[in-house]
């Protein structure tokens, strides 16, 4: 009999050594300036549009987004970005040089967002990062 390719077979197949089924990487547009969620989790968000959004990464005592919180942000308008914006007592350090504090996705770039720990925030991407 021909064998079917189930979610967590696939999942075990993308994300060997775990036993639980992942998320599914879906890109979500950005359209408003919010907060970081919980479920917002391994999502990719896109900034499609030809302005500015901002992304703030509230604090654990705001919402503890949890160890493991990754996802991507892309701006995919050479007239639009992305700021991703620690809330106050939260730090978000730029893996790639080490300065900290707000960065921004200009024009076109994408970047991954990690949580390293309580309020500990990093940051890496593509050379629109500032």
């Amino acid at each position: 009999p021909p064998q079917y390719l189930t979610l967590a077979l696939l999942t075990y197949l993308i994300i060997p050594g775990r036993n639980v089924i992942g998320r599914l990487y879906v890109p979500v547009l950005v359209a408003a300036t919010r907060n970081l969620t919980a479920t917002d989790a391994g999502k990719g968000f896109v900034q499609a549009a030809a302005a500015a959004v901002t992304l703030t990464i509230v604090a654990d005592a705001t919402e503890n987004l949890g160890d493991g919180f990754v996802m991507t942000i892309a701006c995919s308008n050479a007239g639009g970005s992305i700021v991703a914006s620690p809330a106050g007592g939260v730090t978000l350090t730029n893996l790639g040089d080490g300065t900290a504090g707000a960065k921004t996705i200009t024009g076109v770039g994408i970047a991954t967002l990690w949580r390293l720990g309580a309020n500990s925030w990093g940051i890496h991407g593509s050379t629109a990062l500032a």
